[in-house]
């Protein structure tokens, strides 16, 4: 198991510290952040040319020249166990002379290395518009596995049970089949329960003012099949009664 680098990976990004403690100064200007970072804070060594290379050993005259190579290379360097020192005993030397790395920096810097290949980005847990599909008015869809995510689930039973709930009271006057509306089950499978809420929301999405916007992207088109939202153009909503949700707030919709 290699040594923990100074690295976090975030939404495949290598990110440096904001702060370091710079021992060794006259490299401040240097561009490339993550070779700058390293050479301030790396130890000084005595050169032993059995492990370590100079910059003329990978092809290179001047530390300028390593400057200006993708960062990509050096956090593949640093990422994989690499080091950079200071030759101990030479501040008589140039900087490029006094500058070391492990002897594996072949495999990353040098005239002719191929560029390392890019991190893989963490592939998201649901499949757009695939066979689960999307579960409407909310900003989440079905998983690669054809389920909910525990998270999700839980926002789909109470949310979707609190407008199911309020729409029931506040538009009985409107709904003469109020009573065929039933809640969503938490007994039902994660499909079943998809499935009766974009039903529910295909019929009386546009009831709930917090649905509204959703509902018209989908089911409000005009006569060239676009969405009349999208033409800023609004359907009157006072023929349907007035409608106000017990909770104008709802965390988590899309």
């Amino acid at each position: 198991m290699r040594k923990k680098t100074i690295y976090d990976f975030v939404n495949g990004k290598y990110i440096l510290p904001k702060r370091c403690k710079v021992k060794n100064i006259g490299f401040e200007n240097l561009k490339n952040q993550t070779l700058k970072y390293h050479i301030q804070t790396c130890s000084k060594v005595k050169y032993n040319r059995r492990k370590h290379s100079t910059i003329k050993d990978v092809g290179y005259k001047k530390l300028i020249e390593l400057d200006v190579l993708g960062n990509q290379r050096w956090v593949s360097y640093f990422v994989n166990g690499g080091n950079v020192y200071i030759k101990s005993h030479s501040t008589k030397e140039s900087k490029s002379n006094r500058i070391l790395f492990d002897k594996s920096i072949s495999k990353y810097i040098g005239k002719n290395v191929p560029l390392p290949p890019k991190p893989k980005m963490k592939k998201r847990n649901y499949i757009k518009g695939g066979k689960g599909g999307k579960v409407n008015g909310f900003n989440f869809y079905i998983q690669s596995n054809e389920k909910l995510s525990k998270k999700n689930r839980i926002i789909l039973l109470e949310k979707g049970n609190r407008y199911i709930d309020d729409l029931r009271e506040n538009l009985s006057v409107i709904l003469v089949n109020k009573k065929s509306i039933t809640n969503l089950d938490g007994n039902w499978n994660d499909s079943e329960l998809v499935n009766y809420w974009n039903s529910f929301f295909s019929d009386y999405g546009f009831h709930i003012p917090d649905l509204i916007k959703h509902w018209e992207k989908l089911y409000h088109k005009d006569e060239f099949g676009e969405s009349v939202s999208d033409n800023n153009e609004e359907i009157d909503f006072l023929k349907l009664g007035n409608f106000k949700p017990k909770n104008n707030r709802v965390d988590g919709m899309g």
